[in-house]
């Protein structure tokens, strides 16, 4: 899903394209902001979203083989609900049940 789907998808439940747009637009500046600030998003039944720093490491660059210095960095982990994960879980069990069909005889 994609930006545009998600204001396709406010959009049947507001009046207008605009009112959807605007209501999409609040909520990413709203997440970003938040995490911005290095506190954490949660969204019930869907999970949390939270800052962690990630070490300055050396990389190498593959065209030359030079090392190169990577600094340390703000990176954004999203940890799934144990309500989505187990929706996720089990949906994927019983597609994979249903297109190799049961070995139950």
């Amino acid at each position: 899903m994609n930006k545009a789907t998600l204001v396709e998808v406010v959009g049947r439940v507001v009046s207008t394209r605009k009112e959807a747009l605007s209501a999409v637009d609040a909520m990413l500046n709203a997440i970003q902001h938040t995490l911005r600030s290095g506190d954490k998003v949660v969204l019930a039944g869907v999970g949390s979203f939270h800052v962690k720093m990630r070490k300055a490491k050396i990389g190498r660059n593959p065209k030359t083989g030079q090392t190169v210095p990577i600094p340390p960095r703000r990176a954004v982990r999203f940890k799934m609900s144990k309500d989505l994960f187990q929706k996720q879980l089990t949906s994927s069990y019983n597609q994979d049940h249903l297109r190799h069909g049961s070995s139950e005889g």
